[in-house]
């Protein structure tokens, strides 16, 4: 990065005339000739380089004229650091300046300096004109987090940039925040020549949306206490709530399963989250707790039924659980915020609901038409298809129930889900017997029974 700097041996009043009002205003310093030199910006950051213009007052004569450049310390016994120039600048005869440069290298603390301009003509006296410029230790002026909106839980970094580059010992900054659901390392050293740092940023799970504020600032020997002005950023850490509770189906037959879909706002960061559940009575039955992977915002939770005699409104309830939140559910007492579905506690949402209704099973004419096997005798070690077929009497799916007389000797599920117009198929395996075996399979649902006969003969 090049800053023009621009020294000139003339009057105020023509530099203006030249370049017009500067915003930073010029350090002036004039030579008994009425001769000035002018600095401008009378300060810069480390690592910057600029250009500097000697202006005389006259053409140079012949020979031209020599300028001895020089810096020297800003202040009495300090030592000048960071500043280089030429020794001396020749103006051509005929010409009225010179242009040199001036080089700067990165400093861990100001360093102020005086640049010396003397010009020995051929003839006459040396004048000595005096401006001063400082070089700037760099500071922090930004503070970037990667993400201003976090899942309470995730991880993030935070970059501090610097207004220039780091000395060759490097540079420290301090990294704070302002509340203990995040952390950071606490602090950091920006590498020689560079003018950033990344610094880890570790946040908590919340129960509820908090801002947090970081605070980060320049160190001297790596001391805790920030030494340049403070720049600040804000974080937003987002609680994970448990938005809503959908049923696949809504309305069952008794016995028959349902599956509840649970949805979060944002996808979980870090752990997986821990969601409870409810059911309102006890003929429907869900799993106490159910985890949303890390990645993921919704997760299935299995719903079992049991029988009815009449229909049952059944209301199924989930909560996000959170280190600082109670691990019980939302009560089901809360108020109801119908069009979100969601039972509010207090000021903040947790939990949802959805209501799955529980149907009786129509049995005037009987739900199961026939079960048969695909064959009534078979080798031990093979299996067999066992067809149930519904009948039109069936409006809903149920779970019809299957056991076997000897237990041992099979290999089936106990149970089959039933659908309205079509026939559930289960494969039963017969186990290795050494002399014929006959069993009885029967399906039942409520009071009605199917009964079926297969005889296992030796392989």
């Amino acid at each position: 990065m090049r800053t023009n700097l621009l020294i000139t041996l003339a009057t105020v009043a023509g530099l203006n005339a030249a370049t017009g009002a500067h915003a930073r205003a010029p350090s002036v310093r004039h030579s008994a000739s009425g001769d000035s030199l002018v600095v401008v910006p009378r300060s810069m950051p480390g690592g910057q380089s600029a250009l500097a213009t000697i202006v005389l007052a006259a053409e140079a004569p012949t020979g031209g004229v020599t300028v001895a450049i020089a810096v020297a310390p800003g202040a009495r016994g300090a030592v000048v650091t960071g500043i280089t120039v030429p020794s001396t600048v020749t103006i051509a005869a005929g010409s009225k300046r010179a242009t040199f440069r001036i080089a700067t290298t990165p400093v861990a603390t100001d360093a102020a300096a005086l640049i010396t301009a003397v010009i020995t003509p051929p003839a006459g006296m040396a004048m000595r004109v005096v401006a001063p410029l400082t070089v700037l230790a760099p500071v922090v002026v930004a503070l970037t987090p990667s993400a201003t909106r976090l899942v309470g839980g995730a991880t993030a970094t935070v970059r501090v940039q610097l207004s220039g580059p780091a000395p060759a010992s490097g540079m420290g900054v301090a990294l704070s925040v302002s509340n203990a659901l995040a952390t950071v390392t606490g602090g950091a050293v920006v590498a020689a020549g560079s003018e950033s740092v990344v610094i880890p940023l570790a946040t908590r799970a919340v129960s509820q949306d908090v801002d947090i504020r970081l605070v980060a600032g320049t160190t001297v020997q790596m001391s805790d206490a920030p030494v340049s002005p403070p720049i600040n950023a804000s974080v937003s850490l987002l609680a994970l709530r448990v938005t809503s509770v959908t049923l696949a189906p809504a309305t069952v037959a008794g016995g028959a399963p349902s599956t509840a879909t649970i949805t979060l706002n944002l996808p979980v960061a870090g752990n997986p989250l821990e969601v409870t559940m409810v059911s309102s009575v006890p003929g429907v039955t869900v799993p106490s707790s159910v985890r949303v992977p890390a990645g993921s915002n919704r997760v299935n939770a299995a719903i079992s039924t049991s029988v009815v005699d009449a229909p049952l409104a059944a209301r199924i309830s989930a909560s996000a659980v959170t280190a600082d939140l109670p691990r019980a559910p939302a009560p089901l007492g809360g108020v109801v915020d119908g069009s979100a579905n969601t039972v509010i506690t207090g000021e903040s949402t947790h939990g949802a609901f959805a209501d799955l209704t529980v149907t009786p099973v129509a049995r005037s004419a009987g739900v199961i038409a026939s079960a048969t096997l695909s064959s009534v005798q078979v080798a031990g070690g093979s299996a067999v298809l066992l067809s149930i077929v519904p009948t039109s009497a069936l409006t809903a799916a149920v779970v019809v129930q299957m056991v076997c007389s000897r237990p041992d000797l099979v290999v089936m599920p106990a149970s089959v889900t039933l659908e309205p117009g079509r026939t559930a198929q289960v494969r039963v395996i017969a186990a290795r017997v050494s002399t014929p075996v006959t069993l009885t399979v029967v399906v039942s649902i409520g009071t009605e029974r199917r009964a079926v006969t297969l005889l296992v003969n030796p392989p």
